[in-house]
């Protein structure tokens, strides 16, 4: 538990560190302020690669599965845990992305007030490539959808199975 930019792994990737081939078994991670992620916080401009979280992630905003929030590249990384904020910008795999998202998806439930998405719950001139969610997603505010919760940016090959519950649906 910490404030901001907490993960099980990094807190904060930063001058293009790597993440590679690590997991988070069933540990929860919580924060009380932003970007807190199962793998890592916040990712500046470093690369998060084939990395799994399992364990329960929580936080007021900027949470995700595998990173709270991505400027970096995050590729072939898999959350099943469930991620629940109390905030904004609340993702499966990223809470936010401005960065590059690939070929990873989330099977756990996600909740939030705004900004909630499968996979990614605020996606903002990044792109999200070959990425799904087969996990619940619940909203209690506005801007929520199965693969982003918001889309401005560039999204492709992406699909979601899940439900999407709230009182207004977002771009995809």
């Amino acid at each position: 538990c910490g404030k901001d930019s907490v993960g099980a792994i990094c807190g904060l990737i930063f001058n293009k560190g790597t993440i590679e081939d690590s997991n988070n078994i069933n540990s929860f991670v919580s924060g009380t302020g932003n970007y807190v992620g199962g793998v890592c916080g916040r990712n500046y401009d470093g690369t998060i690669a084939n990395c799994e979280n399992t364990g329960n992630v929580s936080n007021v905003g900027y949470i995700g599965g595998i990173c709270g929030a991505n400027l970096g590249l995050v590729k072939k990384c898999r959350n099943s845990g469930n991620i629940t904020g109390t905030g904004k910008y609340v993702g499966g795999v990223c809470g936010s992305n401005g960065g590059k998202l690939e070929t990873s998806y989330n099977t756990g439930d996600v909740k939030g007030v705004d900004y909630v998405g499968g996979v990614c719950g605020y996606q903002s001139g990044g792109s999200v490539d070959s990425c799904y969610n087969t996990g619940n997603v619940t909203s209690t505010g506005d801007d929520v959808g199965g693969v982003c919760g918001y889309q401005s940016g560039s999204t492709s090959n992406c699909y979601s199975t899940g439900s999407v519950t709230s009182e207004k649906t977002g771009a995809i």
